[in-house]
């Protein structure tokens, strides 16, 4: 799944919209039982030291929880190493800006 963060379980500057939103989907899949790799694109403004391209502790064990910054988000060849790895049944993308980055 591709969406945007922060999430509302962090502990950031702001929280908006999109990120709640990616949260709502994320928390219903998991809630089913579901393993779920969520990488987000931070929103540069919510991060009071900017966003640094990190794995972020999870609320779940089924969650791995990836925030990257615009360089990584953007770089096609790494997401799609990431998706190789974890061989998802499906992707989501959760918002405009990451259903532009599955492109």
């Amino acid at each position: 799944m591709v969406g945007m963060a922060p999430l509302p379980f962090e502990k950031e500057r702001k929280i908006y919209g999109p990120g709640l939103r990616t949260w709502q989907l994320t928390k219903a899949l998991l809630e089913e039982g579901h393993e779920v790799l969520l990488i987000c694109y931070g929103i540069p403004s919510a991060y009071e030291k900017g966003v640094l391209s990190r794995e972020v502790e999870s609320p779940a064990k089924e969650l791995r929880y990836l925030v990257l910054n615009h360089e990584k988000y953007e770089d096609g060849r790494y997401l799609a190493g990431l998706a190789r790895q974890f061989s998802p049944d499906c992707m989501v993308a959760v918002t405009l800006y990451p259903c532009y980055g599955l492109r």
